[in-house]
């Protein structure tokens, strides 16, 4: 509600300073680097809002492309952590349906994705039971 009731005003107050330029004309003189020049208020208002445009986006493409690597690297640790999530998952169906094979595969993944994992440990101990190496089962 805050934020709306903002918006309100900032919009009221762009159209209020357009309306009083409108009303009341007037011309912007300028010297620079030895040459004169004179803009009108309204041309000169909106070169100055099209320079905060362009500046607030150049602000945020430098912001995006700051946060890029973190981005990305968030991105890597989410895709593995799926994948991990998803091989013990796989790896705990496999146990249950008695298919030694695919669990084994599946808990192998799962650990190397999280090897200090008490569930994973579990189920890769269980894959090993199942598939006949009470060795690795222990």
């Amino acid at each position: 509600m805050l934020r709306a009731l903002l918006l309100l005003a900032v919009l009221f107050g762009v159209a209020g300073g357009a309306v009083w330029l409108a009303d009341d004309p007037g011309t912007i003189t300028y010297t620079w680097r030895g040459n004169e020049g004179a803009l009108s208020t309204t041309r000169a208002a909106a070169l100055a809002l099209a320079a905060a445009v362009l500046l607030c986006l150049f602000a945020l493409v430098l912001g995006a492309a700051w946060r890029l690597p973190r981005t990305l690297r968030a991105r890597r640790q989410k895709a593995a952590e799926r994948k991990a999530e998803t091989a013990l998952t796989n790896a705990v169906v496999a146990v249950g349906s008695g298919d030694g094979a695919a669990a084994t595969r599946e808990a192998a993944q799962a650990l190397a994705a999280h090897p200090n994992s008490a569930v994973a440990t579990f189920i890769a101990a269980q894959a090993a039971q199942l598939a006949g190496d009470s060795v690795e089962a222990e």
